[in-house]
């Protein structure tokens, strides 16, 4: 697709647009550059459009046109960077601005004061300045890419770099050109950050262009709630039908206002400065009283505009059951309250009454403990507690699952997204917790890439689905648990440090079975009368059993009554006891300090690598042939932490991974 492009005499620029608009467009477009002062022909057939670069010169540009093709309009700016230095300075400083003639010097001021830099006092200066410019008290010029024009007495130049095609153009040429797939591209979105930081919305302009507004009005229209867009000044840029009836207002009287003047005891401002939802009550709406629920939007920490929801008072909470009711259908729900946590020892009561106060706040938990000790329980009562207990609990464990897979799960997906994804999507598990529970097990094994991705929802409060590029707020209280050391894969690199703070605001750690000596036979009536068992425990056997370290805690606790009752015995002798009991009673091995499973995985590492390098998938197998069942992402934080540790070491590629010296010292000798 061709376009012709309109601009005045500069030919450097000229070719400088051209060249940018073909690259961004990755070859779809191709742009042929026009200039009034030779004279712009009529369009030729293969023309589509006419571009005309705007500039405060150029108001009456478009009438010099001859065209019978449409007319895009394109502004100009400058670099994010450029204006960002800029706004460093104090207010009231004066500063030259530099450029080949005294007209583009007054052009450039005129786009610098466009941009907002009112803190300078500019003043136009060019080779052919018609008066005399005193630049006396002036040691600053501004230059868009002339510095060497710059008078001699300046002192300092700030270079701002040519003035650019503005994002906004950019997305009016991809709609007007039936092109919109370029905007998702590299080249776009490298481009929006240099010139905005990443901070723009594009799905706003986009459907302020025209050629989506009658598709996106179509699928507002649809929605049986009334809705309505504001942008960043809270200006109103959507509202659908519903939305007209319940106000009692036509479009007309909504569009482009402020909301302000719509809804004045509406706190949009609230809502976005504070980044929550926010429910009040409108009770002047044709004398029907409105609940509307107010979700900012945000990108890059910065207030980009809200949504507001509107519905009749009574409908609101009617749709808020249904939702909530559908996640809750699907097994969504917290089943254990800390009346469910069995014990009368000090360490577990502790803990205990810790976790109520926890309850009452919003702040995010991390528990900690080692495997078996109740973790998830006690995620559940926390839940249960809480102000949230009415909506839906979503648990996942971070390590049964693989990365690829994961994100997916986390933030849901588009439709066709990937291979095997399905048509309509899938919500994910953060939009099935919105104002509820998410709780992250085994968060210790999320990958690096997860871990980013992962802090900037528990920041923003908004996910993004994969393959999507609509943002979703998110309002979901984030429960963590480990059975890992946090601290120490932060001390040594595996672990985000910012995401560990964001995380452990409310931290717990779960005490063992050992140390809960006094809990350990009321645990085992516990789950004798839950398994329906009969057995009575002789002295021997209870003195063997409360000596041993359980070092699976409470779940190995259970799984020994549920083996006993297996055995339809009346009276349980010391001979009955599970074979792992008596053998580490026998070698003394009760005694010992306890070894975890992680221990246990990296000593078959060691012994694995001792015979030689290995890659991460072969190492997992061998580790399975000795019962040492990992995941891949367990896997990988294992020899992450050997390595940080100097037991191992990685030669990248296929080369894998190969005990060291120090490794074979620490692991493989008694």
């Amino acid at each position: 697709m061709r376009i012709g492009m309109v601009m005045w005499q500069d030919r450097r620029m000229g070719r400088f647009y051209q060249d940018l608009l073909e690259r961004l467009f990755d070859g779809a477009l191709t742009v042929k550059a026009y200039f009034l002062d030779d004279g712009v022909p009529e369009c030729d057939e293969e023309e589509f459009a006419r571009l005309v670069i705007t500039s405060s010169y150029s108001t009456d540009i478009i009438g010099k046109i001859p065209t019978d093709r449409p007319i895009i309009s394109a502004s100009l700016t400058f670099r994010r960077e450029g204006l960002l230095a800029l706004r460093r300075f104090p207010p009231g400083t004066k500063a030259l601005v530099v450029n080949t003639s005294n007209k583009n010097a007054i052009d450039t001021t005129v786009l610098l004061c466009q941009q907002g830099i009112a803190n300078i006092e500019f003043l136009p200066w060019g080779p052919d300045c018609p008066r005399y410019v005193d630049t006396k008290d002036v040691r600053l010029a501004v230059t868009p890419g002339e510095s060497q024009l710059v008078p001699p007495e300046i002192e300092q130049v700030v270079d701002v770099g040519d003035r650019m095609l503005d994002v906004q153009s950019i997305i009016e040429i991809a709609s007007q050109t039936g092109l919109e797939h370029i905007l998702k591209g590299r080249a776009f979105r490298e481009y929006d950050e240099s010139i905005t930081g990443g901070i723009r919305d594009v799905a706003t302009p986009l459907l302020r262009s025209g050629r989506l507004k009658n598709e996106y009005d179509t699928v507002m229209n649809m929605i049986d709630i009334g809705v309505i867009g504001v942008d960043a000044k809270n200006i109103v840029y959507a509202c659908n039908r519903k939305a007209e009836f319940l106000l009692g207002k036509s479009r007309g009287d909504i569009l482009y206002l402020n909301i302000a003047e719509i809804l004045p005891e509406i706190p949009v401002g609230r809502s976005g400065a504070e980044n929550a939802p926010l429910t009040c009550r409108h009770e002047k709406a044709g004398n029907r009283a409105l609940n509307i629920t107010i979700t900012p939007m945000r990108q890059e920490n910065l207030y980009s505009g809200a949504m507001l929801m509107l519905l009749p008072v009574g409908e609101d909470e009617t749709l808020k059951a249904q939702i909530v009711g559908k996640f809750m259908q699907k097994g969504h729900r917290a089943r254990y309250t800390f009346g469910h946590v069995v014990g009368h020892s000090a360490a577990i009561r502790h803990r205990i009454d810790l976790a109520k106060k926890m309850a009452d706040v919003d702040s995010a938990v991390l528990i900690t403990g080692e495997s078996g000790t109740g973790k998830e329980v006690f995620a559940q009562s926390i839940h249960n507690a809480s102000a949230r207990s009415d909506k839906p609990f979503v648990a996942i464990n971070c390590a049964a699952i693989p990365d690829s897979l994961l994100e997916s799960e986390l933030f849901g997906y588009e439709g066709g997204s990937f291979t095997g994804a399905r048509k309509q999507g899938k919500t994910g598990l953060f939009e099935a917790a919105n104002h509820g529970t998410i709780f992250l097990d085994e968060i210790g094994d999320l990958s690096p890439s997860l871990q980013a991705k992962l802090l900037r929802v528990i920041q923003e409060r908004q996910i993004m689905r994969v393959g999507g590029d609509a943002v979703i707020p998110i309002d979901a209280r984030v429960i963590s648990a480990t059975n890992q050391d946090l601290l120490g894969r932060v001390r040594a690199g595996i672990f985000r440090v910012d995401l560990y703070y964001r995380i452990s605001t409310l931290p717990v750690e779960l005490p063992p079975l050992r140390e809960r000596e006094s809990d350990l036979f009321l645990l085992i009536d516990l789950f004798r009368r839950e398994v329906g068992a009969s057995f009575v425990l002789s002295s021997e056997a209870k003195k063997t059993l409360g000596g041993y370290s359980w070092p699976g805690n409470v779940r190995e606790l259970r799984n020994c009554v549920e083996y006993l009752h297996c055995l339809k015995t009346d009276l349980i002798e010391n001979h009955h006891l599970p074979s792992f009991i008596l053998d580490r009673r026998d070698s003394g091995e009760e005694n010992l300090p306890r070894k975890n499973a992680a221990d246990d995985g990296v000593r078959a590492a060691a012994a694995i690598l001792s015979q030689g390098p290995c890659g991460r998938g072969v190492l997992r197998s061998r580790l399975a042939d000795r019962e040492v069942r990992l995941t891949e992402a367990q896997t990988r934080a294992l020899l992450a932490n050997m390595k940080a540790k100097g037991w191992v070491e990685s030669s990248g590629g296929r080369g894998g991974s190969a005990l060291t010296k120090t490794g074979e010292e620490a692991l493989l000798k008694d």
